[in-house]
């Protein structure tokens, strides 16, 4: 008599079925020399997705060189794509954690560093994933900013920056008024410029000058009227336009080197336009 369940199940009870993977939809049809390869999983769709969920590449995402670097391989052949790959060791970390086995790439700190002053690695953006996470924790304006003074007390710069940056989402429609955006402004470029980001800073300085020239407009409104709010508006951009120039001369003056008076006077500029902002509101 034959028996009713499998010959390889003593117990009777039926194996359970392993489950199907989904199909990869990729964006468009594979050229031939990435078909097959285990590049191929760039052109899905979801790639962004994919990266995302897995814990290697997680931290990456939020970083715009990563980002780019991503977008540059999705669109080169498989040569081409190598060659990408073993330039940016984010990379090569997302190349093995996309195939789905056990083994995983750990990277240290100084293979990226080294990436990065050789010129093969785009330099990291100061915040990264974590830091915005740990940031969209706080539910206010004020929240965010308290978390972000604590930070930068710390000397948690990164971590400072991003809560920054969260209140001031969290502000965009207005709340708190132009004072209070002028000293988030401020606040940001404080901690980009202990990352040593002038470009971020100055861009933050730019920001707040933007809102002091608001907030001085709607003060000298309430108090003496719209002409004497325009001439404030003219000594605002007076003022800010000599401390620029008078950082640029400086900068200059202070090494040969042209990249080296770049930043510095990036650097100057963020300095000085946190220094007019700060008397403004004195």
């Amino acid at each position: 008599m034959l028996a009713d369940t499998p010959a390889d199940d003593p117990q009777g009870e039926a194996a359970p079925a392993e489950e199907e993977e989904e199909p990869i939809v990729y964006d468009g049809p594979l050229p031939a020399d990435i078909a097959g390869t285990p590049f191929a999983i760039f052109r899905a769709v979801d790639i962004w997705e994919r990266l995302a969920s897995h814990p290697d590449t997680r931290p990456h995402v939020a970083d715009s060189g990563f980002r780019a670097a991503v977008e540059r391989l999705r669109a080169l052949d498989g040569q081409a794509a190598a060659r990408e790959v073993m330039e940016d060791p984010r990379l090569a970390q997302a190349l093995m954690a996309m195939q789905g086995g056990k083994d995983r790439l750990k990277l240290r700190e100084e293979d990226m560093l080294q990436a990065e002053v050789g010129g093969r690695m785009k330099r990291r953006d100061p915040v990264q994933l974590p830091h915005l996470e740990r940031a969209h924790g706080h539910a206010t304006a004020a929240a965010a900013k308290e978390a972000g003074n604590a930070h930068f007390k710390a000397g948690e710069y990164p971590d400072a920056a991003a809560c920054y940056a969260r209140a001031l989402s969290l502000a965009a429609d207005g709340g708190g008024g132009a004072a209070a955006r002028v000293v988030l402004h401020s606040n940001h470029a404080a901690a980009f410029l202990k990352l040593r980001r002038g470009g971020e800073a100055l861009a933050c300085c730019e920001a707040a000058l933007r809102e002091a020239e608001k907030a001085a407009a709607e003060s000298a409104a309430k108090c003496f009227g719209d002409e004497a709010a325009s001439r404030g508006r003219v000594a605002v951009e007076a003022t800010t336009a000599a401390l620029a120039t008078a950082a640029l001369a400086e900068a200059v003056q202070a090494s040969e080197d042209a990249a080296w008076r770049e930043a510095q006077a990036e650097e100057l500029n963020a300095e000085l336009g946190a220094r007019v902002v700060a008397e403004l509101f004195e």
